[in-house]
């Protein structure tokens, strides 16, 4: 399955506090998990899926891609620094759990 992010990472880090140096791979998780979590139940599963689709498709309507960019782009920005801030706190590794 493709994943298909509602807010892209380089939006992340122009709208947020976030460094540039930020990498994807640890931000990415963040963005899909406040998707699957806070966005899901604001919206409903139908228009979520609709809107994931309308992105993985690229045939957002123009009320659909407005909607996403005022309301929930921001909203779920927000939500994913929220989630981001243990990971950028403690990586989690082979041998246990890193500080800073």
């Amino acid at each position: 399955m493709e994943t298909v992010l509602l807010v892209s990472e380089q939006r992340m880090k122009n709208w947020t506090s976030l460094d540039n140096n930020i990498r994807i791979d640890v931000l990415t998780p963040s963005i899909l998990n406040a998707q699957s979590v806070y966005t899901q139940a604001a919206l409903g599963s139908v228009f979520y899926n609709r809107l994931l689709q309308g992105v993985r498709d690229n045939d957002l309507t123009a009320d659909e891609s407005a909607f996403l960019r005022d309301y929930v782009g921001p909203s779920l920005m927000q939500y994913s620094l929220y989630l981001l801030l243990p990971n950028l706190k403690y990586k989690f590794v082979e041998k246990g759990i890193l500080n800073g």
